[in-house]
């Protein structure tokens, strides 16, 4: 309890040192300015009817997460739990990668509005780089998610049956990475567009077909057991299935498939999202175009990985979970080089350079 109210504590420090770091440099660079409240602004007006909407569109995939927890209390001890841990490692690519790209990119798209052009040559190059990182992500927590969740997580109560649960939820949750992250672009043209309302709407569509596969999916596998490190053994009566009995799910050292029946409703619902926002700008061929040429290299990076995992098999997680990830993060960028994907000529050009100075 005392390290919890620690932490607490140093977010909100962290959080006022982030804004007094960057005050003085907003003052010296906007003087005279001053905080007003007109009532009648045209711009207040504007803000207040899109706001909502904007929280909604911009928020989906927090407002998602948090009704898979809710949903999880109907499941099996422990189900709260993995989800908690895999939505730890399926959030920092979005918030490294697609928030971040799409952050950046709204002001200029706005400025763009008026040159459809112009927009619709910012957002595919804003597509191809949320892409191309989403899809690495996206490989490495399929292919080697077991070693990075034991690395992190695994130890003390923590069991090896606890790390292939998370591995499941993660790898499910990364079957939407992709979607999720070319999502947040998609939902910027249409800002750009002025428009709001449409990425709200689609937004609550997306809340409540995750809820729904869940819904369908989650009983079922919750009756699906994990035994050991990787076997699996299922309980009777899986097909269509309600709640397991309170008994059942109140044994804690019995772990279930439950929480990736969320993670499966979560992946389906982010292609939902991505389907109907191409389809309100009419750019499904620029998403296909964006996806293309790094899912093929994602999918080499997996077979890859699955195989360097047997020879590394038994191995310290300590050394075999950087060698894994590195080793599937080199694959696909090598890969997604050879396919002619932008991004990877741009990581692998120092090395390039290092190697054979004389080319460039």
């Amino acid at each position: 309890d005392g390290v919890a109210r620690a932490l607490a504590w140093g977010v909100a420090g962290g959080g006022l040192a982030q804004l007094l770091v960057q005050l003085p440099l907003t003052v010296r660079l906007a003087r005279g300015l001053r905080l007003r409240w007109i009532r009648g602004h045209p711009g207040l007006r504007e803000i207040r009817r899109r706001f909502g909407p904007a929280v909604l569109g911009r928020g989906v995939v927090q407002v998602s997460a948090y009704v898979d927890l809710m949903l999880a209390s109907l499941l099996a001890t422990g189900a709260m739990a993995a989800l908690y841990r895999a939505q730890i490692l399926y959030m920092l690519p979005v918030s490294l990668f697609a928030m971040s790209v799409a952050a950046a990119e709204l002001p200029e798209m706005s400025r763009q509005a008026d040159d459809p052009v112009a927009l619709a040559t910012r957002s595919r190059s804003a597509m191809r780089k949320v892409a191309f990182w989403m899809l690495l992500a996206a490989a490495v927590y399929i292919a080697a998610g077991d070693l990075v969740v034991g690395l992190l997580f695994q130890g003390g109560v923590f069991s090896e049956a606890d790390t292939v649960l998370v591995w499941f939820v993660v790898g499910a949750y990364a079957l939407g990475l992709p979607a999720t992250g070319v999502s947040r672009v998609l939902q910027n043209v249409c800002y750009a567009r002025g428009d709001t309302a449409g990425p709200a709407g689609i937004a609550a569509v997306r809340v409540a077909v995750a809820a729904a596969v869940g819904l369908v999916v989650m009983f079922p596998l919750d009756r699906v057991v994990v035994s050991g490190d990787r076997l699996l053994s299922a309980a009777e009566g899986i097909g269509l299935a309600w709640a397991l009995p309170e008994a059942e799910r109140a044994l804690g050292d019995v772990v279930r498939l439950g929480a990736v029946g969320l993670a499966l409703g979560s992946a389906v619902a982010a292609w939902t999202e991505i389907v109907l926002l191409a389809r309100r700008l009419r750019t499904e061929e620029a998403v296909r175009s964006a996806l293309g040429a790094p899912t093929t290299a994602a999918a080499v990076a997996f077979a890859a990985t699955a195989a360097l995992k047997l020879l590394i098999d038994g191995w310290p997680l300590l050394l075999s979970a950087p060698i894994a990830a590195a080793f599937a993060m080199g694959v696909y960028t090598v890969v997604a080089y050879r396919r002619g994907v932008a991004e990877a000529h741009m990581l692998l050009q120092p090395v390039r350079r290092a190697l054979w100075p004389s080319r460039d």
